[in-house]
């Protein structure tokens, strides 16, 4: 997807991370125009990528947009991929901690705080060539999270595909809310303590 400004004076290199200042991490551009000009650009690339994502997705609202990273309270940041070469917006990856009741694969509830994937979305231009494994890795990279460990809100089917594909998720545990985790999401986390919720197993009555 193309601006028309330089991406490469805003992003500090083609993957980048944005959270809610709308600044990028390390970006030069504060410099060179001031924080104002940066966070409109920002803005602009959010709101158009995030728009083409929920299009993608068949979604009914937007996931991705400046206003809803500004008012994450810092819990959310946005990777952004770029093609320096050709002036590009590439793709997003949107993720965020949240706290969740999660079962096992026993039915027991559990309470865990996981990295969550909300939204991915690589331009359909630049699908299949390797462009979501590249973003997707660097993520996984600088979170220091094994891909097992992540929570999956609302995945599409090509979310899914691309999971199986790559990292071998196949077996999904089964869940009443909109997340999807896979096996080996309770294993061997450093944010769990293994506690499980009162609430018991799936289809119990005490459960709320």
């Amino acid at each position: 997807m193309e601006f028309n400004f330089r991406l490469a004076d805003i992003f500090p290199t083609e993957i980048s991370i944005v959270d809610n200042t709308l600044v990028p991490l390390e970006s030069q551009g504060v410099h060179k125009f001031g924080a104002n000009v940066v966070k409109e650009r920002i803005t602009q690339i959010l709101d158009v990528v995030g728009k083409a994502s929920a299009e993608a997705q068949s979604l009914q609202q937007i996931i991705t947009s400046a206003d809803k990273l500004r008012t994450s309270g810092g819990e959310q940041v946005v990777y952004v991929l770029c093609d320096f070469a050709t002036n590009q917006v590439v793709g997003l990856l949107k993720i965020g901690k949240k706290k969740l009741f999660l079962y096992d694969q026993q039915g027991v509830q559990h309470e865990v705080s996981p990295i969550c994937i909300l939204d991915f979305y690589i331009h359909e231009s630049r699908q299949r060539v390797g462009c979501g494994r590249v973003l997707f890795e660097a993520m996984l990279k600088n979170e220091h999270v094994l891909v097992q460990h992540l929570a999956i809100d609302r995945p599409s089917d090509k979310l899914i595909f691309f999971l199986r594909k790559h990292y071998n998720l196949t077996n999904i545990i089964p869940q009443v809310n909109n997340f999807a985790i896979f096996d080996g999401f309770f294993l061997q986390r450093n944010d769990y303590a293994g506690k499980k919720s009162p609430v018991g197993r799936i289809g119990s009555n005490s459960r709320s």
